[in-house]
């Protein structure tokens, strides 16, 4: 009976946040330097408008709003799977320091001039920095009796790397390459282009389908390993594709 009452309240709060993530995205269309109005922001969506409305809509607007849906969509669901996983609703890839470790791997590429040679640089050495975060904790998993002690590993891990990340801008020759990293790390999605949020898409496909997969594993796992275990799942596997899927 709670069940059947709680579901129209969860699909209500659901429209109310879908309401407002629409209100926000067309709001970001509409707000810049250059005042423009509904239709317009509209017509130059499918490139109807004249020229410099269409350029500012699809060009400088658009890929602004796609990513930071991107971006704050899959932080989300990697929020929620490891929460999950981890029976703490504080847990999150910022708690845990995978945040900073993606950050550390981000800045060695645009530090060493990697991310200038190659677009592909940047995201591969933040999931690289990632996932050996992630095989850290994963690790410390075995050898702790509790969520607080993974909790304060990862915070360990988040110091470390905002350490090195510290080190690497005070050591920076080039000041433009300090101000690139800065940004970045703000996360700042000015001057992005499509070309950049098609960059992003396949890594946020991937790891959202791989989370969105175990979906039912780890609603089992939120109840303990032992009731997972006793529903048939395969907790390793399970734990490599969750150490993917937040990487990504």
């Amino acid at each position: 009976m709670q069940q059947a009452e709680a579901r129209p309240s969860e699909a209500g709060l659901l429209i109310v946040l879908g309401v407002l993530v629409f209100a926000a995205a067309l709001a970001s269309l509409l707000l810049g330097s250059a005042h423009l109005p509904l239709p317009s922001v509209f017509r130059g969506l499918f490139g109807i408008a004249d020229t410099a409305t269409n350029a500012i809509v699809r060009d400088i607007r658009l890929p602004r709003v796609l990513l930071s849906l991107l971006v704050g969509g899959v932080l989300g669901l990697s929020g929620a799977a490891l929460q999950g996983y981890m029976h703490n609703p504080l847990a999150e890839p910022a708690t845990l320091g995978l945040s900073n470790s993606a950050a550390l791997g981000a800045v060695i590429a645009l530090y060493y001039g990697y991310a200038a040679q190659s677009q592909w640089a940047l995201p591969l050495f933040a999931i690289a920095t990632a996932l050996i975060a992630m095989f850290l904790l994963m690790g410390l998993i075995r050898f702790s009796d509790g969520t607080l002690t993974l909790i304060l590993g990862g915070i360990a891990i988040g110091t470390l790397s905002g350490a090195a990340i510290s080190l690497a801008l005070n050591l920076s020759s080039n000041p433009f390459a300090a101000m690139e990293m800065t940004f970045w790390m703000l996360g700042s999605v000015e001057d992005r282009t499509m070309q950049q949020v098609l960059l992003v898409v396949p890594f946020a496909a991937v790891g959202a389908g791989l989370l969105l997969w175990d979906r039912r594993a780890l609603d089992a796992l939120s109840l303990g390993e032992e009731t997972a275990q006793s529903l048939g799942f395969n907790l390793k596997r399970i734990e490599i594709r969750l150490m993917i899927a937040i990487a990504l």
